[in-house]
């Protein structure tokens, strides 16, 4: 996953020129709490689970004030995750602690190929979900999931583009799942992110700062058979300015993608799902040209 925090940086001078004064673009996503369709959706306390996701996202267009650059963009990122579930009880509330291992993989292409290529550990994420509303004979479910972004990844100032942040970061996510019919899921989830300072940013080690950023996401799913289940979801992200130096960069974000995607069940502890998404409008940063994701679930 790309930042598109410090995008619009890239200015109006150049993409790759202006790049190499701000120093890098970051792997990981500005705005922490992407989810898929069900995650809110409690499991029964004492299970666990180990998810491995795969994740391949092609971006192609820069944009400045939702215009966009005359430059042949290409900027490409695989991403794969490792994810560890514990389903506890504490004061008589589900919760659900668990940890996401992440490894990157970026590269420049076409005009962006001066960014180069780079790869290693990303940061380490700490996240849990609290379940206050938890009736699996209605399917309906709430909970509050914060995240806490560790700095744990491989970090260069001068390099372009980095697997790791060099800050802290920490989301609070709160989603909801109901059941609309016999075969209808509706997900809906909000979230805000806060940013730690990078206080080693590019080649002027300059202080990177960023505003609190915003997402709202939604899903409906649709089960075509008890094991086979459909989904289609949008997402919206907004905020997420950068100071440089103690300079703004207006570059606030204002993001809005589409998701497609299924999911099946093979037996009662193992599931597959495949999700394909695409940015519809973007203001400042890179358009998500495509973005496909797998993910496998094994719950024991």
């Amino acid at each position: 996953m790309l930042s598109r925090a410090a995008v619009r940086a890239l200015s109006r001078k150049g993409a790759v020129g202006a790049c190499g004064v701000l120093g890098l673009i970051h792997a990981l996503s500005a705005t922490a709490a992407d989810v898929l369709p069900g995650a809110f959706t409690a499991l029964p306390v004492g299970m666990s689970a180990v998810q491995v996701f795969q994740t391949h996202v092609e971006r192609d267009k820069q944009y400045v004030d939702g215009h966009a650059r005359p430059i042949d963009a290409r900027l490409d990122s695989d991403v794969s995750m490792l994810r560890y579930h514990r389903l506890i009880e504490v004061g008589g509330y589900t919760v659900d602690p668990n940890i996401i291992v992440p490894y990157v993989e970026l590269e420049g292409k076409r005009d962006l190929s001066a960014f180069g290529k780079e790869s290693g550990l990303g940061d380490a994420v700490l996240n849990a979900i609290v379940w206050l509303v938890n009736d699996p004979k209605s399917r309906t479910f709430f909970g509050i999931s914060p995240y806490l972004y560790v700095p744990t990844g491989h970090y260069e100032h001068d390099q372009r583009l980095n697997a790791g942040e060099n800050r802290w970061k920490f989301a609070l996510q709160a989603g909801y799942t109901t059941a609309l019919s016999d075969k209808v899921l509706f997900d809906l989830t909000g979230d805000v992110t806060l940013f730690g300072k990078n206080d080693d940013f590019g080649r002027a080690r300059a202080d990177l700062e960023q505003d609190e950023a915003y997402q709202v996401q939604s899903y409906l799913r649709y089960k075509l058979t008890p094991a086979f289940e459909a989904h289609a979801g949008l997402s919206h992200v907004w905020g997420g300015e950068t100071k440089v130096g103690g300079a703004r960069q207006g570059n606030e974000l204002r993001t809005t993608k589409y998701m497609l995607g299924a999911s099946y069940m093979f037996g009662p502890a193992t599931q597959l799902l495949a999700q394909y998404g695409r940015d519809i409008s973007v203001e400042n940063g890179f358009r998500e040209s495509g973005k496909f994701l797998l993910r496998f679930t094994q719950m024991f």
